[in-house]
């Protein structure tokens, strides 16, 4: 129980901040970081150390944000709760078009300028080669720039 208390105190906010940079819903969010601590509870999994517990908890939380996504694909949207454009930001823009991103490309920008984390870090957690997380994070800067360029 207390590496359970451990990894929520240490592993909280990175992960509330991966899961919301994949749902855009800070519910979404909190709902999908808690179900990664249930399953990590119960997965009865002996981590190694505190790096096997993070990259652990980040494949999860991922998984489950994949998961959310193909629920919610489907369901209709209506009108009147999508935010009008006057409250649109530059930074917003900038999150709304790293979501619009495929995921394999929105994670590792997610992993590498949000978290810090290293290509060979991130090659670790998504279980990637170092040379294919570093591709990965090339042609999502890329992408990222085609798109804003696009806006503009």
């Amino acid at each position: 129980m207390d590496n359970i208390t451990h990894a929520v105190r240490t592993h909280s906010r990175m992960l509330l901040r991966l899961a919301y940079s994949r749902t855009g819903n800070t519910a979404d969010a909190e709902d999908i970081v808690q179900e990664a601590f249930i399953r990590m509870f119960k997965s009865g999994v002996n981590f190694a150390n505190d790096d096997h517990v993070r990259a652990w908890l980040i494949r999860t939380t991922l998984n489950l944000t994949c998961d959310h996504a193909r629920r919610h694909a489907r369901a209709p949207v209506s009108l009147e709760v999508l935010p009008d454009a006057a409250t649109y930001d530059t930074q917003s823009d900038l999150l709304d078009a790293v979501r619009a991103l495929p995921s394999k490309y929105a994670v590792v920008l997610h992993l590498y300028y949000y978290e810090g984390f290293s290509p060979e870090q991130i090659a670790s957690i998504l279980h990637i080669r170092p040379a294919t997380a570093g591709t990965r994070l090339a042609r999502a800067r890329k992408k990222l720039k085609e798109r804003l360029e696009e806006e503009l």
